[in-house]
């Protein structure tokens, strides 16, 4: 025999999860038409079997719900781990890239120092050399005064160009700190944002699973 109508009433009605008042008044109306009172009863129980079944059924999609929505909350957090971890890393090269730098500027401009020494003294050998040679005093003179300008501008020039890269190397620290902290403000909304979107598919979710 066919399932009572009644059966085939809650059951469609059951399909969005929920059973309204309406749709279980029609049902008993239809049990009392057909059936009358005395099997009334007896479908009351499958009534009440399917009710229960229905109420275990959302409790396993609430359930089910609940640690999908965990696990995508630990998902979550251990990609906000993974960026940050990569952040650090990139901040750690892109610092150890400007040490370098600023070392090697500051050894190249030691450099050019010690070659200009070199090329003061060497002008100063030749003409005391010919000082001495041709009993020129003044001349003996005027090399020694000239070759203690030339070391003197030859180390102020070397002081400034280091004062200048020292400027510019903490220019670049200080730009390569703000970039970091524009990324590890775009990483922490990225996530927020994440966060938020998931708990809103989260509540709705619930809410249509509870209707």
């Amino acid at each position: 025999e066919d399932k009572p109508k009644a059966i085939e009433i809650l059951k469609e009605a059951a399909k969005d999860g929920v059973i309204s008042i309406k749709e279980i008044a029609r049902a008993i109306d239809e049990i009392r038409t057909k059936f009358g009172d005395p099997k009334l009863a007896e479908l009351n129980k499958k009534l009440n079997e399917d009710l229960d079944k229905l109420k275990a059924d959302t409790l396993d999609k609430l359930s089910e719900l609940q640690q999908d929505f965990n696990n995508q909350q630990v998902d979550d957090a251990i990609g906000l781990g993974r960026d940050l971890a990569d952040l650090n890393q990139d901040i750690a090269d892109k610092r150890e890239d400007l040490e370098l730098g600023h070392t090697r500027k500051l050894e190249d401009i030691e450099t050019d120092y010690q070659r200009d020494i070199r090329r003061i003294e060497d002008r100063f050998s030749r003409s005391r050399l010919k000082a001495i040679i041709d009993r020129d005093a003044r001349a003996l003179f005027e090399a020694e005064a000239g070759r203690a300008k030339d070391l003197k501008e030859a180390a102020d020039d070397r002081d400034q160009k280091r004062d200048d890269e020292a400027r510019d190397y903490q220019e670049r620290l200080d730009d390569l700190a703000k970039w970091e902290e524009r990324k590890r403000r775009d990483i922490q909304e990225a996530f927020d944002r994440e966060r938020q979107d998931a708990k809103r598919a989260y509540d709705l979710r619930r809410q249509d699973i509870q209707d």
